[in-house]
């Protein structure tokens, strides 16, 4: 039932913050993604534990974009804090202004 659906979504997203993070786990791969795009200024992500996909997606942007994202877990809220300095990409179809 969908309110089923929602109520479980709900407690996942709860225990995300609850510990801490400010990243749902379905999300961390788009946060790590934006984060080393962005220009070359560091960011910073707070996450709850990685999950594989998020892994996969910290090597992909690695690998790809050359940004390595440094990951400080911290045991006593258990989340993550990545940091990185981005890539500085630039939307080339956007027109100066």
């Amino acid at each position: 039932a969908p309110e089923e659906v929602g109520a479980l979504a709900a407690r996942a997203l709860l225990a995300t913050v609850d510990a801490g993070g400010a990243v749902g786990p379905s999300d961390q791969g788009l946060a790590f993604t934006l984060a080393a795009l962005a220009d070359a200024a560091a960011s910073e992500v707070r996450t709850g534990p990685l999950t594989p996909h998020a892994a996969a997606v910290l090597r992909a942007v690695r690998d790809l974009l050359g940004v390595t994202l440094a990951l400080r877990p911290d045991a006593s809220t258990r989340t993550v804090l990545a940091t990185c300095v981005g890539a500085g990409v630039r939307n080339g179809a956007r027109k100066a202004t």
